[in-house]
């Protein structure tokens, strides 16, 4: 077993046989607090694999505003996947919220490895299916809950997230202002 393997395997997700030439295809870079990976009205070219860090995608309204659509930590994939398909300039920036090391795989290697083999037709497919759940179940939030329920929801799922994102980010994704997550905070630890 290579040492690549045992070090990376929990980052990829992909079975041993098939890890080393994934591995050989994969370029490494480290993302500096504030730089974009990704910027509205670029074409996306690359699927990251966060080693160690924090980003947020966020989209610019009509208003100038900052609207954060999600959060990324060690550990998850993050891409404009929908850009990749279409091959179509992106809406959404992706930025590091603090120094992020990532594992970036180009898209003519991602399609490459899909025609190559069933067992990358099948990690498509649960990477599409998880990219897919995230997103309604983002999509629900924002119909359904509160904001209250929104954050209460935020906390069980990632309670890193207020240890590593600022409030402005956060009250930005639960799509209400600071002041308003100050008085959630506030009725939250007083119940």
């Amino acid at each position: 077993m290579s040492e690549s393997f045992q070090e990376y395997n929990q980052l990829f997700k992909v079975e041993q046989p098939y890890f080393e030439h994934f591995f050989s295809l994969l370029e490494k870079r480290m993302y500096k607090k504030g730089q974009l990976l990704l910027e509205e009205g670029e074409r996306c070219e690359y699927i990251g694999f966060i080693q160690k860090g924090t980003l947020r995608m966020y989209i610019t309204n009509e208003e100038g505003q900052e609207v954060n659509y999600v959060f990324f930590f060690d550990g998850n994939c993050v891409t404009d996947y929908e850009g990749i398909l279409n091959d179509k300039k992106t809406i959404l920036n992706i930025q590091a919220l603090e120094t992020t090391d990532i594992f970036l795989l180009h898209k003519d290697d991602l399609f490459r490895l899909y025609q190559s083999d069933a067992y990358w037709m099948d990690y498509r497919l649960k990477m599409v299916e998880g990219l897919y759940l995230k997103s309604r179940q983002r999509i629900v939030d924002l119909l359904y809950n509160s904001p209250e329920k929104r954050y209460v929801n935020l906390m069980e799922e990632n309670p890193l997230i207020f240890e590593k994102i600022s409030h402005k980010h956060i009250a930005s994704y639960l799509g209400i202002t600071k002041e308003s997550l100050s008085r959630i905070k506030k009725r939250i630890s007083e119940s």
